[in-house]
């Protein structure tokens, strides 16, 4: 797929009919550009995200394939978009050379840079808060048969001053509850099973679950406890994890019970893991998530 260095700049330009201007680039991913757009039509001042895409024209395999993905993010979008904790798409539309998806713009940032500002820090209330309602987006989606793939935060949209937390990036998600699609996300937040090197297929429910654990790590702690859980690259931390039962208390200040929470969720045996409800709710019970 084209990358997004790629795309040119189109800050300034008028698209949609000229019903919206991109006013500036808000992010760049892997295969487009994102820009906060001026709704041009509005009576009072109204704005948008707007994620510009590169528009397949031929009918080479990879255009074939590229134009798919596009496809399937918006239509998978959509179906799951009328909830509170996923970032609302409204419409899409196309130009000579580009594809365009309209969502909902959040100001407030992505949830990796409220992680490395500190602005979760010993905060256990605002953690579980959070952390529950990134689990309801997700399970939304899993009711709808639809599965991220991408969780992380930088695929979660946060505005601290309302409290809204929003699932973002449906790119990689898909409605196949077995996936041979394996190597596919970020290898941080990836499964052993769902990694090209330790499987041929995975059920991507059980992956987004394993993303979240790694996410409410990330919220106590800004960090995450390895690169990769796979033996075959000698990740030492993993390799460490599998062996210790204490691995998390000694490189996190998590409290016992979380302790044992995670150690049950990262089992390599995806069937011996804690389903998603039973995630949320134990993590709600919870009376500490930092050690005392």
């Amino acid at each position: 797929m084209p990358q997004s260095g790629t795309l040119p700049n189109l800050t300034g330009a008028f698209v949609d009919e000229g019903r919206l201007e991109l006013i500036t680039i808000l992010g760049a991913g892997a295969h487009g550009k994102v820009y906060k757009a001026r709704d041009t039509t509005a009576s009072s001042p109204s704005f948008y995200a707007v994620k510009c895409l590169r528009r397949p024209k031929s009918n080479t395999d990879k255009d074939v394939i590229y134009a798919r993905y596009q496809k399937r993010e918006w239509s998978l979008h959509l179906r799951v978009s009328a909830h509170p904790n996923i970032v609302t798409v409204h419409r899409h539309f196309a130009d000579s050379e580009h594809n365009f998806l309209v969502f909902d713009l959040s100001l407030g940032g992505d949830l990796h840079q409220a992680i490395v500002d500190g602005i979760y820090q010993g905060q256990t209330k605002l953690i579980k808060r959070t952390f529950t309602c990134i689990v309801d987006g997700v399970r939304f989606c899993h009711d709808r048969g639809v599965y991220h793939r991408d969780l992380k935060p930088e695929n979660i949209l946060v505005d601290l001053a309302s409290g809204s937390v929003r699932i973002a990036d449906f790119g990689l998600a898909t409605t196949s509850k077995v996936s041979r699609g394996v190597g596919c996300g970020s290898s941080s937040y990836m499964a052993p099973e769902s990694l090209a090197c330790m499987s041929s297929s995975y059920r991507p429910q059980d992956n987004d679950v394993w993303a979240l654990n790694i996410i409410l790590i990330n919220l106590i702690s800004k960090m995450t406890p390895w690169h990769s859980a796979c033996q075959c690259t000698a990740d030492y931390r993993w390799n460490n994890f599998l062996t210790d039962f204490d691995f998390f208390r000694m490189f996190f200040p998590i409290s016992v019970p979380l302790n044992d929470l995670l150690r049950r969720s990262f089992c390599v045996d995806p069937g011996q893991r804690p389903a998603l409800m039973q995630l949320r709710h134990e993590v709600v019970a919870m009376p500490a998530l930092y050690m005392s």
